[in-house]
C-alpha cells in the first residue's frame, strides 16, 4: 500500500492507470498459478521443485510445436499440459515407490527438464507467428478489461480451497503430510494420493506455461529458472 501511494504521488499520471494494474495482475498471475501448483503436494509435506521447469519447457513448446512442428494450437496446448502431467507422474513414482526424498527427486527432474529445454531451443528464442485464437488464452474477459489469467487464478484458488478443506482428497493429503504412518494404518495410500498431488501440480504448471506463452509470444529458454 505504501509503495502504491509513493509511486502514485510521484508518478500519478502514468502509474495510477488501469493499464498499470492490468499489467501487474496479468504478469503476477503466472507466479500465482505456479504457487498454487506447488501448494498441492506441499499439503502432503512434499516439495515440487520441478514446477518452474515444467512452466519453462511448456511455454517454449507451446510456441515451438505450433511454429516449428506445425501442430494446431489446441493440440499444442494439450501436449504441453500432458507433459506436465507425465512429469508429475514420474515425480510421484520417484517419491512414493522409489522412496527418494521429494526435494531431491523433483530437483533432479526439474534439472533434466532445463537441459531438455536448452536442447530443444539451442539456447535461443523460439520465434514464430501464433494464431490470434491461441493468444486469446491470455486475453480479456469479454469487454470488461479483466485479464483472463486473473480469472484462472481465482477459479483455481476457489477449487483448491474447496478440495483441500471440504473433500476427502484434501483431508487425506493433510493427514499424509502430518502423519504418514498413521495415514497408512487407516488405509490412506500415499502411493495414490501423493502421486495424484504431483500430477495435479504438473498439470497446473503446464497450463501456466501455455498462458505465459500467450502473453510473451516468444519461447524463452531461460524462463522459469529463477
Amino acid at each position: 500500500v505504501l509503495l502504491i501511494a509513493f509511486f502514485g504521488i510521484i508518478k500519478g499520471d502514468t502509474f495510477l492507470t488501469a493499464f498499470t494494474f492490468q499489467s501487474l495482475v496479468n504478469s503476477r498471475s503466472i507466479n500465482a498459478l505456479v504457487a498454487l501448483a506447488v501448494m498441492i503436494p506441499l499439503a502432503s509435506n512434499n516439495f515440487d521443485l520441478s514446477a518452474a521447469s515444467v512452466l519453462g519447457i511448456s511455454q517454449v513448446l507451446a510456441n515451438g510445436l505450433q511454429t516449428q512442428q506445425g501442430l494446431p494450437w489446441p493440440a499444442a496446448v494439450v501436449a504441453c499440459i500432458a507433459l506436465g502431467a507425465v512429469v508429475g507422474l514420474i515425480n510421484g513414482a520417484l517419491v512414493t515407490r522409489v522412496r527418494i526424498n521429494s526435494f531431491i527427486a523433483t530437483l533432479g527432474s526439474g534439472t533434466f527438464l532445463l537441459g531438455l529445454n536448452q536442447w530443444y531451443t539451442g539456447g535461443r528464442q523460439v520465434v514464430g507467428t501464433l494464431p490470434q485464437s491461441f493468444l486469446a488464452v491470455s486475453g480479456q474477459l469479454g469487454g470488461t478489461g479483466i485479464p483472463l489469467p486473473v480469472i484462472y487464478v481465482l477459479a483455481l484458488s476457489v477449487a483448491l480451497w474447496a478440495v483441500l478443506e471440504y473433500l476427502p482428497l484434501g483431508r487425506f493429503l493433510y493427514v499424509l503430510g502430518d502423519a504418514a504412518r498413521a495415514a497408512e494404518l487407516i488405509g490412506i495410500s500415499d502411493t495414490t494420493y501423493v502421486t495424484l498431488a504431483f500430477v495435479a501440480s504438473g498439470l497446473i504448471a503446464g497450463f501456466a506455461g501455455v498462458v505465459m506463452q500467450a502473453q510473451l509470444m516468444v519461447g524463452q529458454s531461460t524462463v522459469g529458472q529463477e
